[in-house]
Formats: structure tokens, C-alpha cells, sequence
């Protein structure tokens, strides 16, 4: 079976639109949606007097493409330079993301050291795992172009919290990581990915909240054991179900 390369953003957020109704399509210019919304609006009064405010601001509710799914294709029309908002939030997301090694990696570390909240995601670490946090403050700005703050515990922990919502509803909704410790899961989209990637995941899980053990046997070869340590039982049983499509 062929593995999994992107996610399609706004597909993904006109499901949840619903439950969102303040998630918008920024940057929007294609006046025959426009044209076709205000013919709507003759029969539907759920649309009455919105339009022009959606034409000067150039956005889409994304509830309205949820609403009106088998009038409207929003595929038929120009998303060029269009981005996904939600109201009052400076950050913004691509209609796509790429699965690369770099999203995989922070998938797995979230899953080690990550809590999300309703506004913003948290990652957790020892004081000297600098490395990592340079490599979660990069990727995660890079490709969500979200701001964070750094906060030093007196734990000796350091923990780094981007601020969007956005990125809240991305990880809890359509990653499904799970919001915290208890309620932890491996993200769906790792049982689609490469062998690869999904080591890839297992590696950056290790990194944060696992261990490896590697005992050596003259003349054999060495034996590794993996350990998984998680307060998540759903997380548990996620990593079986994981190390048995890799055969281990």
C-alpha cells in the first residue's frame, strides 16, 4: 500500500467546521463563489447580510463550505495565496503540510514531552536537552509559523508553548494525539507512513520518554530492548499495534 505524504488542511478543518464555526479561508478572492453565495442567500437566511463583509475581508467561513458541501466545491475555484485563519488569531496555516521526517520527529516527541490545551501547545524538558528544543522551537515556526514563549521551571525543566489555537485543533483534531499524559495516542497518520518513518516516530519517542537498552553477546548478535514507558494505556497499546506492522 502506498504511504501517506501530505495532509489536506482544509479538508480536514471544513469537517470540523462545525465545531469551530470561528475557522475562516484567509485571503480569498474568487468572486463567483461570492456571485453563487448571494443566489444562496435568496433561499437561505442563515447567509443573509454576511457576504459583503466576507468579500472585504477576502475570507470564507469555513462553516459555510461544511454548510453548503453539495452546492459548493471549493476545488472549483481560485485558492491561490489562500491561508487558514480562525477569528482574532495572527497565526495562520498552508491548505497542506507535507509528512516529512521533521513533522514525524515532532510528532513523537509531543507524544514523549507534549500537552495540548485549548489555546496552545506545550513541550516539556530537562534543562539539558537543548538539542531538542532548538529542533521543536525550528520546526514547529517554520512550518506553523507560530509564536512561542520559553518558560524555565524550578524543576530544572524547560518547557516551550506555541501560541495557537490553530495548532491546538491540528494536534488534538486531526493528528489525534491526545491532550495529555492519560490520554496520550500515536497519531493516526503514523499506521499510513513508510517502515521509515514510522522508526522514525519510534526513535523521537525514545529520545524523549523511552529507553533503549543494548546488551552485547560474544559472538551474537546484540540484543536490543525497548522500553515505552507511558502513564497513557491507550498509548501503550498504540506502540504494539505499532511494532507489530514493523514486525518487531
Amino acid at each position: 500500500t502506498e504511504s501517506l505524504q501530505e495532509i489536506n488542511l482544509l479538508d480536514e478543518f471544513i469537517v470540523l467546521a462545525k465545531k469551530y464555526p470561528l475557522l475562516y479561508l484567509r485571503g480569498f478572492k474568487d468572486n463567483n463563489l461570492f456571485n453563487k453565495l448571494k443566489t444562496l442567500e435568496k433561499t437561505n437566511s442563515i447567509l443573509k447580510g454576511r457576504i459583503k463583509n466576507w468579500i472585504r475581508h477576502n475570507t470564507i467561513p469555513l462553516w459555510v463550505l461544511n454548510e453548503f458541501s453539495r452546492q459548493i466545491n471549493i476545488y472549483n475555484y481560485s485558492l491561490e495565496n489562500c491561508r487558514i485563519g480562525i477569528y482574532s488569531g495572527q497565526s495562520e496555516l498552508p491548505l497542506k503540510i507535507n509528512i516529512d521526517k521533521d513533522l514525524i520527529r515532532i510528532l513523537g516527541l509531543f507524544a514523549a514531552e507534549g500537552t495540548a490545551n485549548e489555546n496552545n501547545i506545550v513541550f516539556s524538558f530537562g534543562s539539558h536537552e537543548t538539542d531538542y528544543i532548538k529542533e521543536v522551537i525550528s520546526s514547529i515556526k517554520s512550518r506553523f509559523e507560530t509564536t512561542y514563549n520559553q518558560f524555565e521551571k524550578e524543576t530544572s525543566a524547560i518547557q516551550v508553548q506555541f501560541n495557537s489555537k490553530l495548532l491546538s485543533i491540528i494536534f488534538k483534531e486531526i493528528f489525534k494525539t491526545g491532550e495529555n499524559a492519560l490520554t496520550k495516542r500515536i497519531p493516526e497518520i503514523i499506521y499510513s507512513v513508510s517502515p521509515e518513518m514510522k522508526k522514525e516516530f519510534i526513535f523521537s519517542y525514545l529520545q524523549g520518554d523511552g529507553s533503549k537498552v543494548i546488551t552485547e553477546h560474544e559472538g551474537f548478535r546484540p540484543e536490543v530492548c525497548i522500553s515505552t514507558n507511558s502513564a497513557s494505556e491507550f498509548l501503550s497499546d498504540d506502540f504494539l499495534a505499532l511494532y507489530s506492522q514493523l514486525g518487531i
